[in-house]
């Protein structure tokens, strides 16, 4: 699977908003440091992933690419799909 990094992290800034990371952290269960790698665009483990997209109160499948939209572009990267096992 492709996960979209770009509206991942950019859902999870917009979502924090004036909150701050340590508030977020301690909602989610998630590090700070972790919460700011996401937003910057980095990527999450599976599980982390789960309590992001739970944290939106999103499908985990909101953030992946259809297979037609699957042009090589650094802000998509590859996600094991552990989701669904």
């Amino acid at each position: 699977m492709l996960l979209n990094l770009k509206k991942l992290s950019k859902s999870l800034r917009d979502k924090r908003g004036n909150n701050t990371l340590w508030n977020v952290s301690v909602k989610t269960n998630i590090s700070r440091s972790t919460l700011s790698r996401i937003e910057n665009g980095g990527m999450p483990d599976t599980l982390t992933y789960l309590k992001i997209c739970k944290y939106l109160e999103v499908e985990p499948s909101c953030f992946y690419f259809k297979t037609e939209d699957s042009t090589e572009d650094s802000s998509k990267q590859y996600i094991f799909d552990l989701i669904k096992a």
